[in-house]
């Protein structure tokens, strides 16, 4: 744990405010994490010294004081772009697990935990479904509708199982864990070097192109959370209703699934679009009642007891007496 590496064995009664500010700028510097990762970290010392203030062990929590970066700073999302998923999964071919794992996600939206934590009798592939039977509460127990590619994953994975998990670990018996070090490792093998190649290409030191050092310009950067973050993103902009999406994430409260919905200006240009082509040819059809079954019913012509032509006649009468 990143928290127990950099303090170490230092006395819990030496560990100040500075220390923690430290702390911060390191994770930034040496493990580029973003501010979500440290709002974890700063509130789980928090939590620890809380409790070690109540067994006597500490005084002081350092970590009063200390700036947190906020909910709003903290946002980790990153909805990925049918190039990106193009070229992640490409490369995610060669970790069978992870390549699986990720296009379930992006297919049907469920939690990592939840893909890895399924049994074999969890998938049925006769109704095409896949059911959820345990969650943080009555809402994350659910059955997912698998879309045809879905169903072939979970229909090979049942086929090819040693063990009742859909996705067994190296140990017999058991199930795969977090997969987080392969999803690095992949997206480390995407990161361009600024002459334009990937890091596979410099290997032996010598790129093709004559440059000699890798110099990193440009990697993908996201988690595998975000997978989930990129269907609902999706199923939103598809006009998928929130009650309904709620319902396939697992979530009681509308509100939570707001935090998934993210509605990229591409989505927002061709709304405004289709708006906008409504709009006119809902004039047009209004222009061409007016043309085609008389004048327009106006206030103006009410008052003056029918169309224009009956109110110029009523005048002319009136002149003429």
């Amino acid at each position: 744990m990143s928290l127990s590496r950099f303090f170490g064995n230092a006395p819990l009664s030496s560990i100040l405010r500075g220390h923690v500010n430290d702390y911060k700028a390191w994770r930034r510097k040496e493990h580029q994490v973003r501010e979500i990762t440290i709002r974890h970290d700063l509130h789980a010392l928090s939590k620890a010294f809380g409790y070690f203030i109540d067994h006597n062990w500490a005084r002081e929590n350092p970590v009063r004081g200390v700036e947190i970066p906020s909910d709003k700073d903290a946002v980790r999302i990153h909805v990925l772009t049918r190039t990106e998923e193009a070229l992640y999964f490409e490369a995610a071919r060669r970790h069978a697990a992870l390549h699986d794992l990720g296009r379930l996600m992006i297919n049907q939206g469920p939690r990592p935990e939840e893909v890895l934590e399924r049994e074999c009798v969890d998938v049925d592939l006769e109704r095409s479904r896949l059911t959820i039977r345990d969650g943080k509460s009555p809402a994350a127990r659910r059955q997912l509708r698998l879309t045809a590619e879905s169903r072939e994953i979970c229909a090979r994975r049942v086929s090819a199982a040693t063990s009742g998990w859909l996705f067994p670990g190296k140990i017999p018996g058991a199930r795969l864990g977090k997969l987080n070090g392969a999803h690095a490792r992949i997206l480390d093998s995407l990161a361009t070097c600024e002459c334009g190649h990937s890091r596979a290409q410099h290997k032996g030191g010598k790129c093709a192109c004559g440059c000699t050092k890798f110099k990193e310009t440009s990697r993908l950067a996201f988690v595998i959370y975000d997978f989930r973050h990129t269907f609902a993103t999706r199923a939103a902009e598809s006009g998928m209703p929130v009650a309904t999406l709620a319902a396939i994430l697992g979530h009681a409260d509308l509100r939570s699934v707001m935090k998934y919905v993210h509605v990229r200006q591409e989505a927002q240009d061709r709304a405004m679009e289709r708006f906008e082509a409504q709009r006119d040819s809902e004039n047009i059809s209004d222009r061409k009642r007016s043309s085609g079954f008389g004048p327009v019913d106006t206030a103006e012509n009410r008052e003056n007891g029918g169309s224009s032509g009956n109110s110029r006649e009523g005048l002319n009468a009136r002149k003429i007496n």
